[in-house]
């Protein structure tokens, strides 16, 4: 658990905030994930020319569940991720390791 303390002079306050402990950095693995977007069009486009669009994001694994996989775009100076990116699983066609 790491627990920062923050003392605020202006107002005399002492802030304590915990949080799990950070995954070290060397136990993230880079990815990229190829996944399918949503897309709607506002305009007369017929149907059977309107289809949604693949696309890849790169980012370091940070958890996937049952519904989703997040990846992190920023490793901070504390070995946590930042930038996080959820995905729905059902829209995720692949995921690649690096």
């Amino acid at each position: 658990m790491v627990i920062n303390i923050d003392r605020h002079h202006s107002h005399d306050l002492l802030m304590v905030t915990s949080r799990p402990d950070p995954i070290q950095k060397e136990e993230w693995k880079l990815v990229t994930i190829k996944w399918t977007d949503i897309i709607q069009t506002s305009d007369w486009t017929p149907a059977n020319e309107v289809s949604c669009p693949e696309l890849i994001s790169v980012g370091w694994l940070v958890s996937q569940d049952d519904k989703e996989i997040k990846i992190g775009g920023t490793i901070g100076e504390d070995d946590a991720p930042y930038g996080i990116t959820a995905f729905p699983k059902g829209c995720v066609l692949e995921i690649n390791f690096i």
